[in-house]
């Protein structure tokens, strides 16, 4: 862990709600929901993240959000491996999807 054990880091969680209904209505292009730990963050970007999971305005989302997301988990983990060698840290994620769809 990186950065956890840099001073300023809380326990203190951050909250925010969302209606999922004005998501839809406020058109964001396929909403989803990443939570991941620091193994995922460490490597990517919030947009390189957009980049590889969310389809782009005026795609077709992929018929298979678990593969897709697998997919980014094996080329997250070879990029830390590539960088880190054994001391990659590990990595979790839950990939979901909220536009009401597949």
């Amino acid at each position: 862990d990186f950065y956890a054990h840099h001073p300023g880091v809380s326990a203190e969680p951050e909250i925010e709600m969302f209606n999922l209904n004005r998501l839809a209505e406020s058109g964001w292009r396929a909403p989803h929901l990443l939570l991941a730990t620091d193994g995922i963050w460490d490597m990517w970007t919030y947009d390189e993240v957009a980049e590889r999971l969310v389809p782009a305005a005026g795609e077709r989302p992929s018929s298979s959000l678990s593969a897709d997301f697998l997919h980014f988990c094996e080329s997250t983990r070879a990029k830390s491996c590539e960088y880190f060698n054994e001391a990659a840290d590990n990595l979790t994620g839950v990939f979901l999807s909220l536009d009401g769809q597949k």
